[in-house]
């Protein structure tokens, strides 16, 4: 069953403008071009914002002293060549934990021996 209400729409399809095969090209060539130079852009602005970023967190973090290669800071610190550590020994009293004969746990106090490095500066 073939009416004639369709002939017109075949018409309009046959009769459709196409542009010419090398104006096709042309027109994808420029507009890959124009995406490929955005995406390269965007590349490059992101990774310019994080080489700025982790300068200024490293800045920030080295003037707050919190950076850990910055540990020869402390050592800066100490005294001079004229400073002698010497151990100091002294005697004090600590409760220990004694089992006496029938097996409970008593604490007594002994003299214990304790060593402490001082250091002194002229």
């Amino acid at each position: 069953m073939h009416d004639g209400s369709h002939d017109p729409e075949r018409l309009l399809r046959d009769l459709r403008p196409e542009p010419r095969a090398d104006f096709v090209r042309a027109l994808e060539a420029t507009l890959l071009a124009g995406t490929r130079r955005g995406e390269r852009f965007r590349v490059l602005a992101a990774g310019a914002a994080l080489c700025a970023s982790l300068v200024v967190i490293t800045l920030v973090l080295g003037v707050a002293g919190l950076l850990p290669w910055q540990s020869d800071a402390a050592d800066r610190a100490k005294a001079g060549s004229e400073c002698v550590t010497r151990t100091v020994v002294r005697h004090e009293r600590r409760p220990v934990l004694v089992v006496v004969a029938d097996g409970t746990i008593k604490t007594q106090q002994r003299m214990v021996e304790v060593r402490k490095p001082v250091t002194r500066c002229r």
